[in-house]
Formats: C-alpha cells, structure tokens, sequence
C-alpha cells in the first residue's frame, strides 16, 4: 500500500515546466497551443495519477490523504478539461482521452511505484499537486 506520493521535483518535471513556461511568454500563438497543449496532456496524467493515490487512501482508511488527493485529482481533471477546450476538442474528445489516459497509466501506477512518485513529482511541479 502507498502511502503518499513523493513530491520533490525531478529534472524532466522542471524542464517540462521551463518549457511550458518560455512557451507561453514567447507571446507566439503556435508556441502557446503547444504548451497548451503539453499542459493538458499532463493534467490527463496527473487526473489519473491523484485519483490512483485517493483510492490508495480510501482503502488504507487515511481519510484525510484520501480527500486532499481528491479535490487534487478534481482540479486537475478541470485544468484538463479547460485547457483542451482552450485547444479545441470536443466535450467527446476530452472524455476519449481521459478514458485512454487511465488505460495507458493505470498499470504503469499499479506496478511501478518510481514511475507513480516520478508522476507525483510532475504533477507539483506543474501546480496541480
């Protein structure tokens, strides 16, 4: 059972949030839709990530743990969801993606408790954690 999901930075993390964060004040409108849309593929992850760590939660009986990564999980599903109709995308579009986004990530978060911290890292890193 995971107890909580480690939230110091990793270096891809950071370089994403550079990235993210050059991108958006280069003031170029390609430059823009591209970092918009890295930050909603992240907010995908980190939606399926949080969400993960707040069952993890429930079922160790940690309510408190399991609340705060809820709203976490919440907020970050809204940011996704924003920023692809920022982009674009259907209401059906977003939900397809999130449906894949939890297909690609679950397993990857249920057997590989590094790739679940590097997770937790990158979703501090952009703000959502």
């Amino acid at each position: 059972m995971r107890t909580c999901i480690a939230v110091g930075p990793s270096a891809v993390a950071l370089t994403f949030v550079f990235t993210i964060t050059a991108a958006a004040q280069s003031g170029a409108g390609d430059a823009d839709m591209r970092a918009t849309s890295m930050l909603y593929g992240v907010a995908l992850k980190c939606y399926v990530t949080l969400a993960y760590a707040r069952d993890e939660r429930r079922s160790a009986g940690d309510r408190s743990k399991s609340e705060f990564y809820g709203l976490k999980a919440r907020q970050s599903f809204d940011v996704a969801y924003q920023t692809g109709e920022k982009i674009g995308l259907t209401d059906d579009r977003i939900h397809s993606d999130l449906e894949s986004a939890q297909e690609a990530e679950l397993p990857h978060l249920m057997r590989d408790e590094q790739y679940f911290r590097s997770m937790g890292a990158t979703c501090k890193a952009v703000g959502l954690l």
